[in-house]
Order: structure tokens, then C-alpha cells, then sequence
């Protein structure tokens, strides 16, 4: 009934119930290997059992040493849903369940491992419904009493520049917390799908070590990174998803540092890239460096009560990993710092990126849906001696478009989201299909993949110049590509300094 220590890490990996305890009858053997668990003798453990990411654990007969050894083991942890199965069904820890030794070849035991986890993740999914509403209770209030002094102080710039700033950095926080929420939920149910593109690497891994700097330097830490040599500069893969994994990795480590450096990296790994999330912080104690990718967790109760947050980030990164095709592992010493390493998929393409071209836009036809940023753009842009028409209704631009065909359609997802825009881009016949540049105030994980579902190729989501939604509309006039254009494209050919927010 035992495993190797190295068959059994190798499980562990796929699964998360571990059962530590001898079988004596080929029946329970055989049951017990339907569960698709790691099984350990009591003499081999914990010395075959490193960092397990274990949910469930069974101890089958244990003596008072084995108790004793599984209780140390995760003292300094939150201990997994413990079950003990004897010949009496009966033990002397009341928060430890205790079934009888027969039971376990029964079809209802399984279900009712089934049932207590779905408890648990509930009791879970509460807990950190409650933190969050906590964690958005400061920002809330920030909001609320910004609004109020702009109205007292309005009259002075200065001040009122300050209560905005105060506003905006506050919406940035909740929108970062119910973001957690809804990304996790996506994939916990695998329902996220992979953004692809044609993008500059190097562009977006020197995106993240700026911004990583502007907050490492706040905190009075020295930021380091280090580019590869070997690291491919176009590739393709989700540049979004794989710029959220590192500034989760490089805002945590900046967090849970006080002194000393963070450090990203970039190292060789075939077929794709690897990273390095290296920092001098508090460290993370050996039993709980595989419970810090678990949902709702973080290692130590304390460290959430202190620095706040869903406990959601790391999980959504390994998820994120995986999705990518790669792995995501963590090595730390207590005191002395971590290093988060991962590695994902990425297709080294070999291409010229060329500039935008000078072209004139004068005499080309830009059609639009009513609505206040189209008409600000228009106003800014208005030398440019386009013919810009802005329609009232939809009803109004179908009776257009079966005659004629802008160079580009300009859509504000703000004025009717993307159901209205299906609706409208219908209007137009089949083989008469604009060019469609796409803005909104408050993009979401998952629009990009909507936007290429609805042949839309180009996006732009808020804050941006209104000379960065000038530069793609031209990029989207001039070049037939496949790929949807972004912010990221803009960035990647050095036209603007847009700040970076992941579609």
C-alpha cells in the first residue's frame, strides 16, 4: 500500500488526498486506489511528503505518534480536512472525524468526502466575501469623504487635484478586489479563454519591472531585473495574462518585503520563457508554501489580517500558468526571503514590426454612435479633415450602411455594451464590413476575446489620450491584420505612452 516518495510527489501533484496508514485487505487496497491519492506507510511519513498540497487527509489505525507527528506538521499552518477511520469509529479529538475502518469501501464514504469539501469551499467562499467587504469599506470611505471636501474645497485646484487622485487610486483598489473575484471564479470553472496575439515580450516584461520600480522605490527597496539574453523578443500568447501573472507576483513581493530588494528574471525554457520573482522579504514557512496557491489562503492568518487582500492572487496565477501550458512553484526560507518561478508556452515568432505610416486620414469616412468620447476625439482631431459623422439611432446608420461603407466604425461599449454593438455591426451587409475601433471607461478581463468574436480590430479602454485612440484608428485603416490591436500594440511600435491595462 505504499508509494515510493518520489511516485508519491509526483501524484501529489494531481491530486490533493493524501491517506497515511496500512491496508490490510486486498478489498480496501482496492478501494482506497479508486481515489486517485498519495498513500503512505506511517514510517514514511513526513519524510515522502514535502510541501504536499493536501485538502483531505485520511489516517487509517493511527497511534498517538503518528497524531502527534501530523499534528506538528501543520502547527504552523491550517491543517487539511482530517478524517480518522478505526475499528470503533470513535476518537478523543472532537474537530477530527472518526468513521469505522469498514465504512471506507462503501460507495456513500467517497460522496461524503465530496460533500464535506463542497461545505468547506462554501465556508470558504463566505470567508472571503467577508474579507472583501471589509478590505472595500476603507476605500468606500476614502471615496465618500473626497467627494465631500471637493465640494467644500472645489474652488481650489490644487485641493481638488488631491481629492481626485485620492477618488481614482480608491475605484483602482476595489475594481483590483472584484476583479480577483470574477477572474478566479472564470477559472475555477474554466470557462477564461486565452486572448492570442503577436507581441513584443521585452516590451511588456520592462512594462512590469517600471511599475514594479515606482512602488519598489516607495518602500525605499532596490528593484532589480534581469533580461536573458536568449529571451525571444515577438512572440505569441496572451501578453494580458501573462502581464497580470508577473504584477501579481512583483506587487506581493513588493508588499510582504520591507527592506532589502525585489528582483524579476527572465531564463531560457523551451518553447517558451520562464520568469523569476525573487525578494528579501518575510519568507514563507515550509508546511505552508504549498497552501499559498490554495484558494481563500494565505500562509499565515496573520499576514491577511495585517495586509488585507482576497488570498485569491497566487491561486489565480497557477491557474493561469497552467492555462498557458506551464508550471508555477515556490522555494522560501523564513526570514531571508522567495522566489515565485514559472514557466508558460510562448510561439518565438520571427517578423518586422513596422511604424505606422504618416497617412492622412483627410477624406476618409469615420462613422460612430452618439456619444460624448467619439465627439471629443472629433473635436481634437477635427484638422485632420476627415469626414466624421456621428448617428443618432441605429435605425438612421442601417439605412446608410446599405449604401455606403466608412473606412471605420468607432463604438463606445459605455453606450450599449457589446449586445448593442452586435446589433449594429448586423446593419451592415455581409461583404461591407467596416474596420471597428473599440473604446470604453471600464474594460474588462474578456473583452478582447468578445471583440474578436464580433470581428472588432481595434480596442482602446480608459484612461488613454485621445492621441493613442488616433494612432489606432490609423493602424486599423492601413494594415490588414488578423490580431486584434490594443494598447499593447501601440506600445510594442513606440507610439505612445499609454498605461498598460490588461483586456
Amino acid at each position: 500500500m505504499s508509494t515510493s516518495g518520489k511516485v508519491g510527489k509526483k501524484i501529489m501533484k494531481e491530486t490533493d488526498f493524501l491517506v497515511i496508514g496500512s491496508s490490510k485487505s486486498e478489498k480496501e487496497r482496492d478501494c482506497i486506489a479508486q481515489w486517485n491519492c498519495v498513500v503512505l506507510e506511517p514510517q514514511e511519513f513526513p519524510t515522502h511528503y514535502k510541501e504536499g498540497n493536501c485538502r483531505v487527509l485520511l489516517l487509517i489505525e493511527p497511534d498517538n505518534s503518528l497524531l502527534a507527528e501530523v499534528q506538528a506538521y501543520w502547527a504552523d499552518t491550517t491543517p487539511p480536512l482530517t478524517l480518522i477511520a478505526n475499528s470503533e469509529g470513535k476518537g478523543n479529538d472532537e474537530s477530527v472525524l472518526c468513521f469505522r475502518r469498514d465504512e471506507l469501501t462503501k460507495p456513500t464514504f467517497r460522496s461524503l468526502v465530496k460533500g464535506l469539501l463542497r461545505s468547506k469551499k462554501e465556508r470558504d467562499a463566505h470567508q472571503v466575501l467577508a474579507r472583501v467587504s471589509h478590505d472595500m469599506r476603507s476605500p468606500i470611505s476614502v471615496i465618500k469623504m473626497a467627494c465631500q471636501l471637493t465640494g467644500v474645497h472645489g474652488e481650489n485646484t490644487k485641493q481638488r487635484q488631491r481629492y481626485l487622485s485620492m477618488i481614482e487610486d480608491s475605484t483602482v483598489e476595489i475594481q483590483s478586489l472584484i476583479g480577483d473575484i470574477l477572474d478566479f471564479s472564470k477559472l475555477d470553472n474554466d470557462t477564461v479563454t486565452l486572448n492570442e496575439s503577436t507581441f513584443n515580450l521585452h516590451s511588456v516584461f520592462n512594462n512590469v519591472v517600471e511599475s514594479t520600480r515606482l512602488l519598489a522605490e516607495q518602500k525605499g527597496l532596490t528593484m532589480r531585473a534581469n533580461l536573458h539574453p536568449a529571451t525571444p523578443e515577438i512572440v505569441r500568447g496572451d501578453p494580458g495574462r501573462l502581464k497580470q501573472i508577473l504584477t501579481n507576483l512583483t506587487n506581493n513581493a513588493v508588499k510582504f518585503t520591507a527592506t532589502g530588494f525585489v528582483e524579476i528574471n527572465t531564463v531560457p525554457y523551451p518553447g517558451g520563457c520562464g520568469f523569476e520573482v525573487v525578494d528579501s522579504g518575510i519568507g514563507i514557512p515550509p508546511g505552508a508554501q504549498e497552501k499559498v496557491f490554495q484558494a481563500y489562503q494565505q500562509a499565515d492568518e496573520t499576514i491577511l489580517n495585517k495586509f488585507g487582500g482576497t488570498g485569491l492572487g497566487l491561486s489565480i496565477c497557477q491557474m493561469l500558468v497552467k492555462k498557458m501550458g506551464g508550471e508555477i512553484s515556490v522555494w522560501s526560507t523564513p526570514g531571508e526571503g522567495s522566489c515565485f518561478s514559472f514557466s508558460v508556452k510562448l510561439a518565438h515568432v520571427i517578423e518586422e514590426q513596422s511604424p505606422v505610416q504618416e497617412i492622412s486620414l483627410k477624406g476618409m469616412k469615420i462613422w460612430t454612435i452618439e456619444h460624448p468620447t467619439e465627439e471629443a476625439w472629433h473635436r481634437s482631431a477635427a484638422e485632420g479633415g476627415f469626414e466624421f459623422e456621428a448617428f443618432q439611432k441605429t435605425y438612421s446608420l442601417a439605412r446608410r450602411a446599405q449604401g455606403e461603407t466608412p473606412d471605420a466604425f468607432l463604438f463606445n461599449l459605455d453606450n450599449g455594451g457589446f449586445i448593442r454593438l452586435s446589433r449594429v455591426l448586423n446593419q451592415f451587409p455581409e461583404d461591407k464590413q467596416p474596420k471597428v475601433v473599440v473604446t470604453t471607461s471600464a474594460g474588462q478581463r474578456g473583452d478582447a476575446a468578445r471583440c474578436r468574436e464580433l470581428g472588432v480590430n481595434g480596442y482602446l479602454s480608459m484612461p488613454f489620450e485621445f492621441s493613442d485612440l488616433d494612432i489606432l484608428v490609423r493602424l486599423v485603416i492601413q494594415e490588414d491584420s488578423h490580431d486584434l490591436m490594443t494598447r499593447h500594440t501601440i506600445k510594442e511600435r513606440g507610439l505612445s505612452k499609454v498605461q498598460d491595462i490588461a483586456c
